[in-house]
């Protein structure tokens, strides 16, 4: 297909010493548009801008608490073993429904201890509500997520190899639902203006039609679109790899956190370019490291590689250490791998010296193409791994170049 929709190839960039999250950005800038208007809603009723601000104040951080409440309450077998990734908002996960009751009531409270009229603030603030989902949908755009079963139609929306659900491989283009939704929330916000300028409805019952609107057309999208998205379980075949920066905690210890800082930034923009020019998932970012996926062995070994290299050559003060393994896991909601391998990569790595990639002896020799050398390193006792396991280090290939 030659027209589709294009998907970033990383979710975050780099900005200085600073990662940004656009996630993170889209929905900061739905909260700013939402409150602009609010503001000049309820200044053309006769209120302040002030009051408004009061208001978000409060409501905003308690919609975000409520969203990611909601999202955990209901999918909460993701994050069993890893509760420390509930505060992670910038993965993605927030339950709008939650996010929504906690923001209205923490609004309406405040609005009470202002001796504010409850009904006229809400009409004031409700239709921008809509807006400001409309402009957070953008951050699932970031993540490619969000998407419906496959399709070829132009305005599709392609998705890498790495998050294109078990079910549909080799699908490139998919459904858009984040965009049907955000088109669905400003439709929603014009008929919700539109009503409350005729006063067809009394004070504060504007609320009742923006929650039927939109879960009417969450019942569309949802339904329709995505009908075809990953099944909660499903068991795949995948390789994982974890890489980080060993002694990064000692060097902040004695460099400072201004120079780890841009240490780190410069491992993550080389991780970030290798990965997707290799076509290899960044599943997440752990502090000093990160998490790969990747449905190629081969692929995943060659990025690990040359994200080594590239560290070596460029005479980083820290050295890389690396773990990787592959087999069948547990793709849970699509997004989550729980397995075996996942544990054999992670504790590969916790093991692994500096300059070292680790990986089973066994992966290895049933891989058909890998551009490194493989060293005997014999027998160990991973922790989680009932047998002892065969372990290989892997080396670049003596005259491979890099990339």
């Amino acid at each position: 297909m030659i027209a589709a929709i294009p998907s970033p190839s990383s979710g975050s960039f780099g900005l200085g010493p600073l990662e940004i999250r656009g996630y993170g950005i889209m929905i900061a800038l739905g909260v700013v548009v939402a409150v602009w208007w609010s503001q000049r809603r309820w200044v053309a009723r006769g209120g302040t801008a002030e009051q408004v601000s009061t208001i978000s104040l409060w409501a905003v951080p308690a919609g975000l608490v409520g969203a990611r409440l909601y999202h955990v309450a209901t999918d909460w077998r993701r994050f069993q073993g890893r509760w420390e990734d509930v505060p992670a908002v910038w993965q993605g996960g927030l339950g709008i429904p939650g996010g929504l009751a906690a923001g209205v009531i923490v609004g309406v409270l405040v609005a009470r201890r202002q001796g504010i009229s409850m009904g006229g603030v809400l009409d004031a603030m409700i239709p921008t509500l809509p807006v400001a989902q409309a402009i957070g949908r953008w951050g699932n755009w970031f993540n490619q997520e969000l998407f419906g079963r496959p399709t070829d139609l132009p305005w599709g929306l392609r998705i890498d190899a790495g998050h294109r659900p078990a079910s549909h491989p080799a699908a490139e283009t998919f459904h858009p639902t984040f965009l049907y939704e955000g088109l669905w929330n400003l439709a929603l916000a014009w008929v919700l203006v539109r009503v409350d300028r005729r006063g067809v409805l009394r004070p504060g019952y504007l609320v009742g039609l923006w929650v039927c609107g939109y879960g009417l057309g969450r019942l569309w999208d949802g339904g329709a679109m995505n009908s075809a998205s990953p099944d909660q379980y499903q068991r795949v075949e995948r390789t994982f790899a974890f890489i980080d920066l060993s002694g990064f905690t000692s060097f902040i210890d004695t460099e400072g956190d201004r120079a780890a800082l841009e240490l780190l930034h410069g491992f993550k923009s080389v991780v970030r370019q290798i990965a997707a020019k290799k076509g290899v998932r960044i599943a997440k970012w752990l502090g000093d490291g990160a998490m790969l996926v990747g449905t190629e062995p081969e692929r995943t070994i060659e990025v690990v590689i040359e994200i080594e290299e590239v560290i070596d050559m460029s005479e980083s003060p820290l050295k890389l250490r690396a773990g990787i393994a592959k087999g069948p896991v547990l793709l849970v909601e699509g997004e989550d791998h729980i397995g075996e391998a996942v544990n054999l990569a992670s504790r590969l790595c916790d093991v692994a010296e500096p300059h070292q990639v680790l990986a089973p002896a066994s992966m290895v020799s049933s891989t058909l193409f890998v551009n490194c050398e493989v060293e005997p390193v014999g027998d160990l006792a991973i922790s989680g791994i009932a047998e002892p396991v065969e372990v290989v280090r892997l080396l670049p290939e003596a005259g491979h170049p890099v990339g």
